[in-house]
């Protein structure tokens, strides 16, 4: 038992790491990220400004820390709602199947699956208008149709075993069965497709940003970060390179726990299907 706890431990301690530096990496910034001092502009790194400063002399270093927030707790809780909003979804429509709601939720799965993630969300945040707020929203609006599809499958497959006949014939109301035991065999796979995403997230919402259609400046998000300097990329490249290894690390930390958490929980995801057959 204290194996299995460290070894989910090891698997979610970088995205640990990423979500401790978005929380508490403002506390740790050397110089206001905010405030232009041209007089300081387009430093290259040293011991003053780790990772140098940008055109209007504020420091990289610290406006990394400073977004960090914006990058990357962003992601994560656009993951965890459109994880969250597709199993409730998915799970409602699976165990009504046949119902109005799982016909409506079909053609609108079809019709959003019918389009790529970024291409639907780009259109979404274009008719929209620029902005955090707006970029968040036009990616939830495409992110949470592959959780439906996958939990409506996963509730289909079980809605007839015979434990959740006899759960209907002991007086179990149909809130008690979706919440006591069709939601435990969803969580999973939707646990297993959300850690996979998480990256995926991460670099789309960058990508808005570096496109204009995220953060607005002076945010100091990352992908504006690089979009607003890389016409310095051959005179000062450290203002394109810094932002984008602390956006390449920080998806490479969420890809390796999406891995672990995803070879963590597959086995028991299918030791959990043979058993519900079983029954």
């Amino acid at each position: 038992m204290a194996s299995k706890k460290s070894s989910y431990l090891f698997a979610a301690l970088p995205l640990l790491i990423l979500l401790l530096i978005s929380l508490t990496g403002s506390f740790f910034t050397l110089h206001d990220p905010y405030q232009q001092q041209l007089q300081n502009a387009l430093l290259p790194p040293g011991c003053e400004y780790p990772c140098g400063t940008d055109r209007y002399g504020r420091c990289i270093f610290s406006r990394l820390l400073a977004g960090a927030p914006v990058s990357i707790l962003t992601a994560l809780l656009l993951t965890a709602a459109a994880a969250l909003s597709g199993t409730a979804a998915g799970l409602y429509a699976g165990y009504y199947q046949g119902s109005f709601f799982d016909k409506i939720l079909q053609q609108l799965t079809n019709v959003i699956l019918a389009f790529p993630g970024l291409l639907l969300a780009l259109a979404i945040a274009g008719i929209a208008g620029s902005g955090m707020l707006n970029a968040a929203a036009a990616l939830l609006c495409s992110a949470w149709a592959p959780y439906a599809r996958l939990v409506r499958r996963q509730t289909i497959s079980v809605r007839q075993a015979p434990y959740l006949e006899a759960a209907k014939l002991s007086g179990c109301s149909d809130t008690e069965i979706l919440l006591c035991y069709l939601l435990p065999i969803a969580v999973k796979p939707a646990l297993i497709m959300a850690a996979a995403n998480m990256g995926t997230m991460l670099l789309t919402l960058s990508g808005l940003s570096f496109l204009g259609l995220g953060a607005q400046p002076p945010s100091a998000e990352w992908g504006l970060m690089i979009s607003s300097n890389r016409s310095l990329l051959q005179t000062a490249p450290w203002t394109v390179f810094a932002p984008g290894m602390a956006l390449f690390i920080a998806v490479c930390c969420c890809n390796f726990s999406g891995n672990a958490i995803h070879d963590l929980l597959e086995p028991e995801q299918n030791n959990l299907m043979k058993e519900s057959k079983y029954v």
